[in-house]
């Protein structure tokens, strides 16, 4: 096996890059954030906003289902355009219509109680997120207090 040896260059280039690395500084960490500052940053934890949207547009959809359907209106023309004794518009025919659904047995109160299920799921999945959130600080807190009383 044959070693091979630096050229002078090379050999203080790499003297150059160990000086100015020692010579550096050192790179310190942030601190850590307080526990004020966790509790004020649970809210923007991607679970506790996917949460809250679904809250709002359970509540969203519950509001919806308490209104009634909307009226609908429609226009038709027949015999209009044709061939032979209907050509142009003269002979054309044109029917305006209106109507509304009506809701019976108790249909509009089965999909406001549905709807109203959907937000009391969306609200029991929101506080678990949250309560899921503070359980790692609740364990390092309770280890840590553990620890100090073992060491008394």
């Amino acid at each position: 096996m044959k070693i091979r040896s630096l050229s002078p260059r090379h050999a203080a280039g790499c003297a150059a890059a160990a000086v100015l690395s020692a010579i550096g500084g050192q790179a310190f960490a942030d601190p850590a954030p307080s526990y004020d500052a966790l509790v004020g940053q649970r809210s923007a934890a991607p679970l506790n906003v996917e949460a809250t949207a679904l809250v709002e547009a359970a509540e969203a959809r519950a509001r919806q289902a308490g209104v009634r359907p909307n009226p609908e209106l429609s226009l038709d023309f027949e015999n209009v355009f044709g061939a032979g004794p209907y050509t142009g518009t003269e002979n054309g025919e044109a029917t305006v219509t209106v109507s509304q659904s009506l809701e019976l047995w108790g249909r509009r109160q089965a999909r406001q109680g549905l709807a109203q299920a959907e937000v009391t799921k969306a609200t029991d999945t929101l506080s678990a997120s949250v309560k899921d959130s503070f359980k790692p600080i609740n364990e390092r807190t309770t280890a840590i207090v553990e620890r100090i009383q073992s060491a008394r």
